[in-house]
């Protein structure tokens, strides 16, 4: 395990220099692109599919054929739905929706001692003979 103390000068020094170069490089190279986008990019065929008669299931079937992916037509309805209407007026995410506001919770009233039941088991034995006497002393 490698302590946790500070740097020496040589070793500050080396970690600047290094900073320095990534900074004269500039950015590493992006990622290439996801299957998403990539999928999304081709929202206009797939819906021109569906418009057709084709189902999910045949189109994901040709994306993982020709297209050496996995993917479930699930996925591929997220992607790309139907209606490119639904994709737009779709509810924003819970966390990028305002929250609600607390409705206000009557306060809740003590109840009146003289009301409070006490229930107990009348009989004798071990499992008791099911009976119950309600008596309202000593409250």
């Amino acid at each position: 395990m490698i302590a946790k103390k500070p740097m020496d000068a040589d070793n500050l020094e080396a970690v600047r220099a290094r900073f320095k170069e990534m900074l004269e490089k500039g950015q590493p190279k992006a990622a290439g692109p996801t299957l998403k986008s990539q999928v999304v990019g081709m929202a206009d065929e797939i819906r021109a599919l569906l418009n057709k008669g084709y189902g999910y299931g045949d189109i994901v079937a040709v994306i993982k054929e020709k297209g050496s992916v996995e993917m479930s037509a699930g996925t591929l309805r997220n992607y790309v739905p139907r209606d490119e209407k639904k994709r737009k007026h779709a509810k924003p995410a819970a966390s990028a929706r305002k929250p609600r506001a607390e409705k206000p919770r009557p306060a809740k009233k003590e109840k009146d001692p003289r009301e409070v039941l006490r229930v107990t088991e009348s009989g004798t034995g071990d499992a008791g003979n099911g009976e119950f006497e309600v008596s309202t002393e000593g409250f």
